[in-house]
């Protein structure tokens, strides 16, 4: 990478102005083949709108319907659930706390003890 760098950076610099030219001699057709085909385009947007409006419009009942008839199951099975979930995140509570506070001591340890070396190694 390094050996190939100057090379490459030649390279670049010297296909730089043949580049700028391609890009500023293509910009006047470029744009002008751009407005000359935004009308039809504009006009694909309006004609297509009122029907992408309508399928909208007429979805939307049994879209609404769809969800309100799954809503209740839903509901149910997270009502239901909650309980047990409620019961299985305190019954582990005291065992994750105790590995909590058990763990705490030798993982401080491990810290402050590598904290030197690792000072040593940014600053160095």
């Amino acid at each position: 990478f390094i050996s190939a760098f100057p090379s490459t950076l030649h390279s670049f610099f010297s296909a730089f102005p043949l580049t700028l030219h391609s890009f500023i001699s293509a910009f006047p057709s470029t744009l002008h083949s751009f407005f000359s085909a935004f009308p039809s385009l504009l006009h694909s947007f309006i004609s297509a709108f009122p029907l992408t409006l309508h399928s909208f419009i007429s979805a939307f009942p049994s879209t609404l319907h769809s969800f309100f008839s799954v809503f209740p199951s839903i509901l149910h099975s997270f009502i239901s659930a909650f309980p047990l979930t409620l019961h299985s995140f305190f019954s582990s509570f005291p065992s994750t706390l105790h590995s909590f506070f058990s763990a705490f001591p030798s993982t401080l340890h491990s810290f402050i003890s590598a904290f030197p070396s690792t000072l040593h190694s940014f600053f160095s």
